[in-house]
């Protein structure tokens, strides 16, 4: 079965190769032929846009444009895109007064008191452009901003500072954040005054040729389109005039499917030589339908072969666990089993040699042989359940009445077994009335003392039933040493005996523990185990009961 499909998935590997280069191929064609078919829609749906746009522009800073106006330029002169900068705050009386501001507010004058004098000094200013910054301090120092500051907000920018930068920026960073419905990018262009500012636009004055020359050095051989080196715009020049368009606004020039870097990656193809510094991630449609076909059917031959060896090897693993589990039990129950009735002859055979003895002597014979005809049939009673568990047909037959009752009548079966284990018994039991199997909770109780006497012997045993949350605990907990994390993980598990890889000195079938589970799973609720290596074990079987 291997050597056919080895051969198989060798021979379709070749094939799947040879016939997915060949598609590869076609899809990088396809790819690079479609990059240039959205290069060229892309540069002209620009150009139109950009032939729209008026120059120069009386609005300084467009909102939401990702196209900027960066003006002309010739040999001999600049013409900047708005108006030079004519801002008054620069002035000597305008920048003595706000030193004189600055010294009041580090004396310690109160916020209340400062913004009342900005208020002041603005109402007395003639310019707007020095009202309006007055007014921005005032803003600083109250709690809700005037009227003036917003209705400035909502106005044009059209007020700058000494430096280009519009005082509504300004007023935006000084008004409260409750008022964030005045957002700048409804009104205010940021990313364009960030590029202009690099360019020098926004210190424009007239006279001065710093511009002229920053521009015709840095863009003056520009041919179709560039990206600026120090961010995220694309510069073009349409005759004399240049313009910026922002990389992260085409994507509404895009189809829906394709998305713009300036990083390549795997999946991406280069628009140069349009866009050179731009990379498309185009969907490609997939032609490689046969080689989808030949990875289907290698992917069939080699999960069958696979699943075909993982079956005959769990099949084999299975059976020969199986077997050294039927080994290890039929082993168990045989020493089980012959223990007490070994007992049982014994005592039988010394009554019908020698006679009842006195009474003393033969009520003590009598009450070995019945004792160790309950430890048999507890052991079978297992057994029987745990087959019956195997085999689906485990019932239980719930009744109402006090859980306490089967619990109590769990101890006194397993007072003997204690005592010949030099167990203390401490028993808390509360009346909990619920609905439940008292056969099988007396069973469950009876596994777990038995397991306590087993290996926790000269222990103190408490045992205790009361209600908590709604649910009715069942708690056995013995001082003996405890077990390990490992045995504390498998402790449930059926046949599995914590000592099973020791000494063997104790006995068992590995049931019991397993039951327990069983049983309170089988009342909706649940059993878990706490314990450490030399801080005993505690049993708690949770059973939820009507509030």
């Amino acid at each position: 079965m291997l050597i056919p499909a080895l051969a198989l998935t060798a021979v379709g590997v070749v094939l799947v190769r040879q016939q997915g280069e060949l598609i590869d191929r076609r899809a990088e064609d396809q790819g690079r032929l479609m990059a240039r078919e959205l290069a060229d829609s892309l540069e002209a749906e620009l150009d139109r846009r950009i032939a729209a746009l008026p120059l120069p522009s009386s609005d300084r800073y467009p909102a939401n444009n990702g196209i900027l106006n960066l003006g002309s330029a010739t040999a001999t002169s600049w013409s900047p895109p708005f108006p030079a900068v004519t801002s008054t705050i620069g002035s000597e009386d305008f920048q003595a007064l706000l030193t004189r501001f600055r010294q009041v507010e580090r004396s310690g004058r109160s916020d209340n008191q400062l913004a009342q004098d900005y208020r002041a000094a603005a109402l007395a200013r003639d310019e707007p452009d020095q009202r309006a910054y007055l007014f921005i301090q005032e803003a600083r120092f109250r709690e809700q901003p005037s009227d003036e500051i917003l209705e400035f907000i909502q106005a044009p920018a059209s007020l700058t500072d000494e430096f280009g930068w519009p005082l509504a920026l300004y007023a935006m960073q000084a008004i409260d954040s409750t008022y964030s419905t005045f957002a700048p990018d409804t009104w205010l262009n940021l990313s364009a005054i960030e590029f202009a500012r690099d360019l020098g636009l926004a210190d424009y004055a007239p006279g001065e040729h710093d511009v002229l020359r920053y521009v015709r050095e840095r863009y003056a051989a520009i041919e179709g389109w560039r990206l600026d080196p120090t961010t995220e715009w694309m510069i073009t020049r349409h005759n004399d005039a240049f313009f910026g368009v922002r990389v992260d606004s085409l994507g509404g020039l895009l189809p829906s499917d394709t998305t713009l870097s300036l990083q390549p990656s795997e999946a991406s193809v280069s628009m140069a030589p349009t866009f050179p510094f731009l990379f498309a991630d185009i969907p490609v449609q997939d032609t490689g339908l046969p080689r989808a076909l030949w990875v289907v059917a290698l992917v069939l031959v080699l999960a069958v072969t696979t699943f075909a060896s993982l079956l005959l090897f769990r099949d084999a693993r299975r059976e020969r666990r199986l077997a050294e589990l039927r080994a290890r039990f039929v082993s168990s129950v045989s020493h089980e089993v012959r223990t007490p009735l070994a007992a049982i002859r014994l005592y039988t055979d010394s009554l019908l040699t020698y006679g009842p003895g006195t009474e003393d002597e033969w009520r003590q014979d009598l009450e070995t042989i019945s004792w160790e005809t309950d430890r048999l049939t507890r052991m079978l009673d297992n057994v029987l359940r745990a087959s019956r568990i195997e085999r689906g047909t485990d019932r239980y037959h719930m009744a109402e009445g006090n859980l306490a009752g089967p619990v109590s009548k769990a101890i006194d079966a397993m007072r003997p077994t204690l005592n010949e284990s030099s167990c203390q018994v401490e028993a808390d039991l509360n009346e909990l009335p619920a609905t439940f199997d008292g056969d099988a909770i007396e069973q469950a109780v009876v596994n777990l003392l038995s397991n306590a006497a087993k290996y926790a012997p000269s222990s103190l045993v408490k045992v205790s039933c009361l209600r908590q949350n709604g649910h009715a605990i069942i708690e056995v907990a013995d001082s003996g040493p405890g077990m390990n994390e490992e045995a504390r993980r498998h402790a449930f598990e059926p046949y599995y005996r914590a000592d099973q890889q020791a000494s063997g000195s104790k006995t068992g079938t590995g049931l019991g523990l397993s039951l327990v589970r069983h049983i309170a799973r089988g009342h909706e609720g649940d059993v878990s185990l706490d314990t450490e290596p030399g801080r005993g074990c505690r049993f708690t079987i949770t059973i939820p009961i009507p509030s």
